[in-house]
């Protein structure tokens, strides 16, 4: 019997979500290649199966999705480290392979149903995901229990920390990951209750909105509200006059409901680790039954109300936009007293510039504060300037020239009400204090947000991956080519992994063909998705939700790493086949017949094949490299197609410590030291001279680091570790002090002609001066 007979078994699409959710869950980073093998060869055999089903549904955004993944494939070659390449693409390949299967596996129905068991599977994984994410300031039980599963498979789930400042890390361990896979399923969640044909089958997707809708508020992601705020007002303007009424008020009582079950979880803040805590997890559970109630005994009467009266509705819409704009205008300038519990401290903020200033506090006890500068080259930078700490009443601080804010944080060792904190100098005014609307872990996200360094640092991102972007725009660099090679354009040390724009990170990693096939995507599900809402039938009930996601997508996707991380992508991969399975027949290869799709589907199961094929290679290439023996490591450097330059390095440096080696291993050591000089690594050329220094090759040994430094000149702990290096073999002659020497002056001409200064440590700087002679 086939899975299409899904709706006698109601159980069955739960348990699929269930298996989604553990399998984004074993997608960490770097450590999930049995996993991804597991998924690859579920979906060969699949697409061996159901082959029929795949060419049926062989469409423009199927094809370029995979277009899409292959060109990100073929990258992994000719990428500057096979390592970074291979774990950017296991991430890929993972959410491809859940998408392969979600379109392989959906049971055909009737127009404008189909499409629905995945976007359930979607969002049912993701509210168990934000279920146990709430946990983790409940009762820990849960999410001990999701530890223990991945750990035994080999990928344990890691987030290290509950709390990041005042936000909820999530089991993704990154806030804004969580949110811009939920604001995908919150999306969905709204068009599959809107257009629920039952009363369970709405209640499903009311809880699963509820739960998704809560942690995505407690993530406070400010991209990720911006991109859903935008979404929210395109569903309301696209959806039709029948359905509008009960979106809005559907979008209400979420968002009511909510914000309270948010402010009941940030009650439990204070006592993390103090015991087990249920109310985070009661409050999110009720008002999930709230809201079904509401909505079956007042949200959907009052929308059938509404409808009848659209002029009504569309003036009540326009009027919660202005009270929306009016409520957030005053949340955060309504402010009062503030009352500080011992120990406890806030945050706050002012646009200064330079000057002379002095703080006059009203408070009913000792206030301490530390006043922190920031002036544009520090916001690009990413830091502050801390020019005072002590006594808040009567401090006197000076602010450089250049400033553009100031950062106040202000605490107190014994509990103590603040009535005012003021300022005169250059500038006068006051401090907003205790915001009467707004929870603290919000009001600490709203300080100094024109002059916040990590929005102004992603323009950084942005100009130094041009740089790189400009080396190969063709085809690019290849995947985790940014990661490899940001510390070779930098104008002072920052780390990161990812542009945080996948527009241009796409430049990067593909270089023009990637940018293409990526916007192609994008444009061939917005031509499917806007043909969907233009038809406007009743069966087809989800065009407005579908547009809303697809444009929350796009809006994301430029702020954050949602199509970087192996969390977020099964999401985003997810919501392309579930437009795929909605609306894909809308944007069909009309020059293509059935034998050419099939061809097409043909081509896809081939290249899943190849890859598992050279997965298995990296695989058993591990394998053999534990065996620890010359013939091993030889075997795997020829049979691993990705880290292969692991295997050679490990062979070079164990022979570079035998006193006597055979004509055949000389050879081939001398062989992979050659293949290894050419490679543009962040770390090979320190293992590298520390073993041409270990022959003897003093000559060879500086010039490997002088290709280091030249290669990552931005990381200080490049430079340390150079020198680092260079003290431990040091012998004292002449050769050694002139090689020093030559990459001081290097160091001295890079932080002269860049922003940023790098810092050796104190015992280098001992060494450097007693070899050279200088201060």
């Amino acid at each position: 019997m086939e899975i299409t007979r899904e709706l006698r078994h109601p159980w069955l699409v739960p348990v699929l979500g269930v298996l989604y959710f553990l399998a984004v869950s074993l997608s960490r980073h770097g450590m999930n290649k049995p996993t991804v093998m597991a998924l690859l060869i579920a979906a060969i055999l699949t697409a061996l199966v159901r082959a029929a089903q795949l060419t049926r549904r062989m469409t423009w955004p199927a094809l370029l999705l995979g277009l899409y993944v292959c060109m990100d494939g073929i990258s992994t070659l000719y990428a500057p480290s096979g390592k970074f390449a291979l774990y950017e693409f296991l991430k890929v390949m993972l959410a491809a392979c859940l998408a392969l299967l979600l379109v392989a596996w959906e049971p055909r129905r009737d127009a404008g149903r189909t499409g629905r068991c995945a976007a359930t599977v979607l969002e049912v994984s993701a509210a168990l995901a934000s279920f146990v994410s709430l946990d983790m300031v409940a009762t820990r039980w849960f999410y001990r229990v999701l530890c223990d599963i991945t750990a035994w498979v080999g990928t344990p789930v890691v987030v290290g920390g509950t709390l990041q400042e005042e936000r909820l890390r999530t089991i993704f361990g990154n806030p804004n990951v969580f949110a811009g896979a939920a604001g995908i399923v919150i999306l969905l969640s709204l068009g599959l209750a809107v257009s629920a044909e039952s009363r369970k089958e709405r209640c499903v997707h009311l809880s699963c909105l509820l739960l998704n809708s809560t942690v995505f508020l407690l993530a406070m992601s400010r991209g990720a509200i911006g991109a859903i705020a935008a979404a929210f007002l395109a569903y309301l303007l696209l959806e039709r006059d029948e359905q509008r009424a009960r979106v809005f008020v559907l979008m209400v009582e979420t968002l009511l409901l909510a914000a309270a079950s948010s402010l009941a979880v940030l009650q439990a803040y204070p006592h993390l680790g103090e015991g087990i805590q249920l109310l985070p997890l009661l409050a999110v559970v009720i008002a999930a039954e709230v809201l079904c109630l509401l909505d079956i005994f007042a949200g959907r009467p009052l929308a059938q109300c509404m409808a009848r009266r659209m002029k009504t509705v569309n003036i009540v819409l326009l009027a919660a936009l202005g009270a929306a704009i009016v409520g957030a205008v005053v949340a955060v300038n309504w402010t009062g007293e503030l009352e500080l519990k011992r120990d406890q401290g806030v945050t706050r903020g002012a646009y200064l510039g330079a000057g002379t200033y002095t703080l006059h506090v009203e408070a009913s006890g000792p206030v301490t504060v530390q006043i922190e500068a920031q002036t544009d080259e520090d916001a690009v930078m990413n830091r502050k300037q801390t020019v005072y700490q002590g006594e808040a009443d009567g401090a006197v601080f000076t602010l450089p020239e250049g400033n553009r804010s100031a950062t106040f944080r202000i605490s107190a060792e014994t509990p103590v009400r603040i009535s005012s904190i003021r300022y005169e100098g250059d500038a006068a005014g006051g401090l907003k204090l205790k915001y009467k609307l707004l929870p603290e872990a919000i009001a600490g996200r709203i300080q100094n947000l024109r002059s916040e360094g990590n929005v102004v640092q992603r323009f950084v991102y942005i100009s130094d991956a041009m740089k790189l972007f400009r080396k190969s725009p063709v085809v690019g660099l290849g995947m985790g080519a940014f990661e490899n090679g940001i510390y070779s354009v930098q104008a002072y040390h920052y780390e990161t992994k990812y542009v945080h724009n996948h527009y241009v990170q796409t430049m990067v990693d593909t270089g023009i063909l990637g940018l293409a096939l990526w916007l192609g995507l994008l444009g061939a599900s917005a031509a499917a998705v806007i043909r969907l809402w233009r038809r406007r039938t009743e069966e087809r009930t989800m065009g407005a939700a579908l547009c809303a996601m697809l444009l929350f997508i796009m809006i994301h996707a430029a702020v954050e790493v949602d199509f970087s991380s192996s969390y977020s992508l099964p999401y985003g991969f997810g919501a392309f086949a579930v437009i795929e399975l909605f609306c894909g027949d809308m944007v069909p290869l009309r020059l293509s017949g059935k034998t050419v799709r099939r061809c097409m589907v043909w081509a896809e199961t081939l290249g899943l094949l190849v890859f598992a094929v050279l997965l298995g290679m990296n695989l058993r290439a591990a394998s053999l490299a534990e065996e620890g023996s010359y013939t091993a490591m030889e075997k795997a450097a020829a049979l691993d197609p990705y880290e292969w330059m692991d295997h050679e390095l490990a062979y070079v440096y164990s022979a570079a410590a035998e006193e006597e080696l055979p004509a055949s291993m000389q050879n081939t050591m001398t062989k992979y030291l050659a293949d290894l000089e050419k490679l543009h690594s962040n770390s090979v050329p320190r293992y590298l001279a520390k073993i041409y220094f270990s022959m003897g090759n003093i000559d060879k040994a500086f010039e490997v680091l002088n290709q280091y430094v030249d290669y990552v000149p931005s990381n200080p702990e490049a430079w340390n570790g150079a020198f680092g290096i260079i003290l431990e073999y040091d012998d004292g002659s002449e050769t050694f002090r002139q090689g020093i020497a030559q990459l001081w002056e290097k160091l001295e001409r890079w932080n002269q002609q860049n922003l940023g200064a790098v810092s050796l440590s104190k015992d280098v700087m001992t060494y450097l001066a007693g070899r050279l002679g200088a201060a």
